[in-house]
């Protein structure tokens, strides 16, 4: 069983896409959780219509201590797959590279779909996204030495096999869930498969100052934590 996580927040008009995306292109015994924030687009009515269609789509509305990495964790605790990847639903993390995350985490604890192995890249970023990421991953790099063999450390889309987290305690802020993984997890082994982050089609973006703010916090509780083990 592969279990795919999906937090999203106003992004009805990509979820269908998205999820016909996974369905054509895993083949395996699978269930998908679109672990919705309440969004005041109803993306959660727009998939619990979709979960007519599809087999095994479950839809969750979390209307109180919302943020996409906590939508992830509870994506793991309501998954039964042995494998589980984690993507956005916003069409950046392309569904047709879940075959090659699903197939390379047989041999590996965790895989990262990742933009900064040879043959990934970011379509269209302005300057200051790209610094801000390159601020981002320096501060983690800085505080967590766990992390420092890893490319793609702020990847929003990667595979863990469930022994990973099996018995890990999050305590997740923003958006950021790999970077716990990455801390907390049990395993031994990371593999990187490129691809390509694409230009958002539709909508827009939810980061902003706040969110870095909340990054920042996240990544010294984090080094707290290493600290206390």
């Amino acid at each position: 069983m592969i279990s795919v996580i999906l937090p999203t927040y106003n992004e009805k008009d990509n979820i269908e896409e998205v999820v016909e995306g996974i369905y054509d292109t895993l083949k395996e015994d699978k269930e998908v959780f679109v672990v919705d924030d309440d969004s005041p687009d109803e993306t959660w009515k727009v998939a619990q219509d979709l979960s007519g269609r599809y087999k095994n789509l479950f839809v969750i509305r979390r209307k109180k201590n919302r943020g996409l990495a906590k939508s992830v964790v509870r994506g793991f605790e309501e998954s039964d797959g042995e494998k589980i990847v984690v993507m956005d639903a916003d069409l950046q993390h392309p569904p047709e590279k879940l075959t090659e995350i699903v197939e390379a985490l047989e041999g590996n604890d965790i895989v990262v779909g990742s933009r900064k192995v040879e043959g990934g890249e970011v379509e269209n970023w302005p300057w200051y996204r790209k610094l801000v990421s390159v601020g981002a991953e320096a501060l983690a790099r800085l505080f967590l030495s766990d992390v420092k063999d890893v490319k793609d450390i702020l990847s929003g889309f990667f595979g863990v096999n469930r022994e990973v987290i099996e018995n890990v305690k999050f305590n997740p802020l923003g958006y950021k869930i790999l970077l716990e993984v990455l801390v907390k997890g049990d395993y031994s082994t990371v593999k990187e498969v490129p691809y390509t982050f694409k230009d958002r089609e539709t909508g827009s973006s939810s980061l902003g100052f706040r969110q870095y703010c909340t990054y920042t916090r996240h990544v010294f509780r984090l080094f707290l934590h290493k600290l206390s083990v």
